[in-house]
């Protein structure tokens, strides 16, 4: 089985609680990088062999990713990959961790944000998760990631309350404007709420 083993050190010396969170923060986004970069030597390596083995694939430079998460923004440095029979050029840890081909936001942003709907304003979750993940998600981005997710409702029954949200946004297509309508239902005897339907029009 293939891992990465990770040391994290941690300074004792005139430590608090603060601090100690002061230090771990940011461990998630070092983490998810120092994986990628194992999983990258591993493919590469598979494919050419050492720095001087000659095989059918040879390395071929880099190129730069970026992502927009909920651990924060990765900048990436990937490696390429050249096919010497084909000629294809690829980058071997973009395949093997099924890494979007066009996207900078990725969709554990958007989820986080959706998650965040239910127990805020739809505005203050934006900003809530603009926060959290270092990114500038934008209303209209949000709503594009609902509908990629495909994300569908169905009607709770226990919910009591019903809560109505609408939000102007404005766009650059021929519409100059939309309306993003989110309704949630609302359980006063559990104090839960759902997300019982989205809609825009």
């Amino acid at each position: 089985m293939k891992k990465t083993t990770i040391k994290i050190t941690i300074e004792h010396e005139n430590l608090n609680l603060v601090g100690l969170i002061d230090q771990v923060k940011g461990l998630e986004r070092e983490i998810v990088e120092k994986v990628i970069r194992d999983v990258e030597k591993e493919e590469v390596e598979s494919l050419c062999g050492g720095e001087y083995e000659r095989t059918r694939y040879q390395r071929h430079g880099s190129k730069l990713r970026s992502f927009k998460t909920s651990v924060g923004p990765l900048d990436l440095d990937l490696t390429r990959v050249r096919d010497k029979e084909t000629g294809e050029v690829f980058t071997p840890v973009e395949e093997a961790l099924a890494m979007p081909k066009r996207k900078v936001i990725l969709e554990d942003v958007s989820l986080e944000l959706i998650e965040q709907i239910s127990k805020l304003s739809y505005r203050k979750a934006v900003e809530t998760v603009q926060e959290l993940s270092h990114s500038n998600l934008s209303k209209s981005t949000l709503w594009r990631r609902v509908q990629e997710l495909e994300i569908e409702a169905k009607l709770r029954s226990d919910a009591d309350v019903i809560l109505v949200d609408e939000t102007k946004v404005h766009n650059q297509g021929e519409e100059p404007f939309n309306y993003l309508h989110f309704f949630l239902g609302y359980n006063t005897e559990e104090e839960k709420y759902s997300l019982l339907s989205a809609g825009c029009e």
